[in-house]
C-alpha cells in the first residue's frame, strides 16, 4: 500500500503545480492585472511598448495580456529546465513576481522555490536602504549632457561598510557632426547603456572633471516601494535600449521606473521629458523627502563671491596666491574665510599652489562649512519648464502683417526668466518659427542648435563667455532685403554683472552664411544687456554691427521686454536695422512654458 502511495506522489505534485498555476492565471485574468497601470509601467508601456528587446518579454506576442500569462507560467517553471538558473523568470523579473504576489495576495509557497545566485549577489553588494534621484546640472560643452542628467543612487551597508552606487542610463557621443547627431536622434538612435557604478566615482567625475553641480533628492518611499524599484532596475540590466536625446533619454527611463510606485506621474508625460522636467514631476507628486546640493568648486566660489565686496575679493586673491599667511588673521567675515578655503583648494587642484601652502591656509582658517545648507540657492525646481510654444503678431521689414507661431522643444532663451540659473544662458534645440498671412507661408528661422553662455567675469576664475549657433534663418542683405540663409556662428566675449539683476556683455562673433545665391563670411561684434525689472519683468537689449571682409552690411538694434506670469511669458520685440536706409520689425505675443 505504501509503495502504491509513493508511486503516485510525483503525480500529486504535478497536479498541484498545474492547479496552482491555473488558479493564479484565472485570478489574474479575472482581476485584469494586465490593464493595471503598475503592470504597464513594469513593461515600459504607455500607448506603445518603449522597449523592443525580446529579452524583456517572455511572450512572443507583443501585448499586455499575453505577457501577463507568459510571466505567470514562467514563475511556475521547474528549475531543472534552465542550464543557468539565473535565467529563470523568477530571477530575471523579480519585480513582476512581486507585483503578481502582492496584487493576488499569494504566498511564496505555491510557487517553485528558486535560488537566484546573481540576484542574491546584487542584493548584497548594491543594497538600497535609501534611494535617491540625482540631478547633475547641465554640461553645455557636452552634446549628450547639455540638458543635465538624472540617475538613481542606492545607499546601504555591505560587510559593515556604508556603500552607495549610481544606476544610470546614458550614451556616448562618437561624432561632432551635427547632422549625424540629428539623424541618430530622430531616426537610428544611439546605443543606450544601463550601468551600475560606484557612486563616489560618478560624483568625482561630475564635480571635478565636468564642473557640474549635483542635487541629491532622497525619495519618500516605503520599504516595499524601495524593494520594488530595486528589483525593477535589476530587470533592466541586460536589456538593449536605443537612446534618443528627446524621445527616450535618461529621464524617460527614470520616469518609467518611478511610475511603478506612482503610475499617475505618467499622466504628465506627453511627448518627451528632460532631466529638469523629471525633477519637477517628482516634486509635484510629493516624492521628495530631503534635498542636498553638492556644488562644484567654481559654482561654490561664485556663490561665496556674491556675498563679498570687490576689495575683499582682491585681497583674498593676493593672500592665497602669494601664500601670505600673516594676513589671514585680518579676515573675520564668515564668507571671506570660506572663500579663502575654497579658492585655495581650487588653485591646488589646478596645480597652481602646493599641498604645503594649502595645508598652511587650512591650518590658519578655523572654519567648518560642511553643514551649510545651500540647496535653496538657485534651485532648479523653481526654474521655468524647458519647452515653450507661442503665438504673436509680427510686422516684417516689408510692412506686411503676419501671424507668427513659435515652438521651442528645448530648452530656454536669453529673454526667458533665467534667475534660477547661475548665469544668463540660452540653449535652443530644434526651435522653429513660422510666419503666416493670407499670401505667404515663411520659415523665419529654424535653430538646429544654438547656445549662448554669458559667464559673469570675476577676478578669481576669469571665465570666458561664448556663443555658437547652427540654423536656418531669414537675414538681411546689403539692400536690406530678407533672404533665407544657412548660418553657422561662433563667438567669444566677456560678461559683467553690474548689479544683482543687471548684466552687460560683449561678444565678437564670426558668421558663415550660405544660400543658393551667395556665400558670405561676416564679422559681428555685439554688445548687449539683460535687466530684471520690478513686477517680474526683464529687458533684453542687443546692438550688433555686421561686416563682410570687404564691406559694411548693416547695424541692428534689438529691444525686448518680457513679463512673466506663472507658466506664461508676455513679450514685445522691436528691431531697427539700418545702413544708408532703415527698416523696422515689431512683434508682440505670448508664450507658454510646459
Amino acid at each position: 500500500m505504501i509503495r502504491i502511495i509513493l508511486l503516485f506522489i510525483p503525480f500529486i505534485f504535478l497536479f498541484a503545480k498545474s492547479d496552482n498555476q491555473s488558479y493564479v492565471l484565472n485570478l489574474a485574468l479575472q482581476k485584469h492585472l494586465y490593464k493595471m497601470p503598475v503592470f504597464k509601467s513594469l513593461l515600459f508601456y504607455k500607448d506603445k511598448f518603449y522597449i523592443n528587446d525580446n529579452k524583456f518579454y517572455l511572450s512572443s506576442n507583443r501585448d499586455l495580456k499575453s505577457e501577463l500569462i507568459a510571466d505567470i507560467k514562467g514563475f511556475f517553471e521547474k528549475k531543472d529546465k534552465f542550464k543557468n538558473i539565473n535565467n529563470h523568470p523568477q530571477c530575471k523579473f523579480p519585480a513582476r513576481f512581486m507585483f503578481i504576489k502582492k496584487e493576488l495576495n499569494l504566498s511564496n509557497s505555491i510557487f517553485p522555490k528558486i535560488n537566484c545566485p546573481a540576484l542574491t549577489e546584487y542584493k548584497q553588494k548594491a543594497p538600497a536602504k535609501n534611494i535617491y534621484m540625482v540631478f547633475a546640472s547641465a554640461n553645455i560643452k557636452s552634446p549628450s549632457s547639455m540638458m543635465g542628467h538624472t540617475f538613481f543612487k542606492f545607499e546601504g551597508t555591505y560587510k559593515n561598510q556604508k556603500t552607495s552606487h549610481a544606476i544610470s542610463f546614458y550614451t556616448f557621443i562618437n561624432t561632432i557632426n551635427p547632422f549625424k547627431l540629428i539623424y541618430e536622434n530622430i531616426a537610428s538612435g544611439m546605443k543606450g547603456i544601463f550601468g551600475l557604478s560606484p557612486y563616489k566615482d560618478v560624483l568625482y567625475n561630475y564635480l571635478e572633471n565636468e564642473n557640474r553641480n549635483i542635487w541629491e533628492y532622497k525619495l519618500n518611499l516605503t520599504s516595499y516601494q524601495k524593494k520594488f524599484i530595486f528589483y525593477h532596475i535589476w530587470e533592466l540590466k541586460d536589456i538593449k535600449m536605443k537612446y534618443y536625446f528627446t524621445s527616450f533619454n535618461c529621464s524617460t527611463v527614470d520616469l518609467f521606473i518611478i511610475s511603478i510606485i506612482n503610475p499617475s506621474i505618467l499622466n504628465d508625460y506627453k511627448y518627451y521629458i528632460t532631466p529638469l522636467d523629471l525633477m519637477k514631476l517628482i516634486n509635484k507628486h510629493k516624492l521628495i523627502k530631503k534635498t542636498k546640493l553638492m556644488p562644484s568648486d567654481e559654482w561654490f566660489i561664485k556663490l561665496t563671491e556674491a556675498q563679498l565686496n570687490l576689495n575683499t575679493i582682491y585681497k583674498i586673491k593676493n593672500v592665497v596666491e602669494n601664500n601670505n599667511i600673516k594676513e589671514l588673521s585680518t579676515f573675520h567675515n564668515f564668507y571671506a574665510k570660506l572663500l579663502i578655503k575654497l579658492y585655495a583648494l581650487y588653485l591646488f587642484k589646478q596645480h597652481k599652489i602646493s599641498k604645503k601652502n594649502l595645508n598652511n591656509i587650512n591650518k590658519h582658517i578655523n572654519l567648518n562649512h560642511k553643514n551649510i545648507d545651500i540647496s535653496k540657492y538657485k534651485n532648479p525646481l523653481k526654474s521655468p519648464y524647458q519647452r515653450q510654444i507661442g503665438i504673436s503678431y509680427f510686422k516684417d521689414y516689408d510692412k506686411k502683417n503676419y501671424l507668427s507661431l513659435n515652438f521651442l522643444p528645448a530648452s530656454h532663451t536669453l529673454s526667458d526668466d533665467n534667475r534660477e540659473y547661475f548665469n544668463e544662458s540660452e540653449l535652443k534645440l530644434a526651435n522653429i518659427k513660422i510666419l503666416l498671412n493670407q499670401d505667404r507661408f515663411l520659415i523665419e528661422n529654424f535653430d538646429i542648435y544654438t547656445i549662448t553662455n554669458l559667464l559673469p567675469f570675476d577676478i578669481l576664475l576669469k571665465p570666458i563667455s561664448y556663443d555658437f549657433s547652427l540654423n536656418l534663418k531669414r537675414d538681411y542683405n546689403k539692400k536690406l532685403n530678407k533672404n533665407l540663409f544657412f548660418n553657422t556662428k561662433i563667438g567669444l566675449g566677456e560678461d559683467f554683472q553690474l548689479q544683482k539683476d543687471m548684466n552687460l556683455f560683449f561678444l565678437l562673433n564670426t558668421k558663415l552664411r550660405i544660400n543658393n545665391k551667395d556665400t558670405q563670411f561676416l564679422i559681428v561684434p555685439t554688445i548687449g544687456s539683460t535687466i530684471y525689472t520690478i513686477g517680474n519683468g526683464k529687458i533684453y537689449f542687443e546692438y550688433s554691427k555686421n561686416y563682410t571682409i570687404n564691406s559694411f552690411i548693416y547695424d541692428k538694434y534689438l529691444f525686448s521686454y518680457n513679463l512673466y506670469f506663472k507658466n506664461l511669458k508676455f513679450y514685445s520685440n522691436y528691431s531697427l536695422i539700418k545702413n544708408n536706409k532703415k527698416v523696422k520689425e515689431f512683434e508682440f505675443g505670448i508664450e507658454r512654458y510646459f
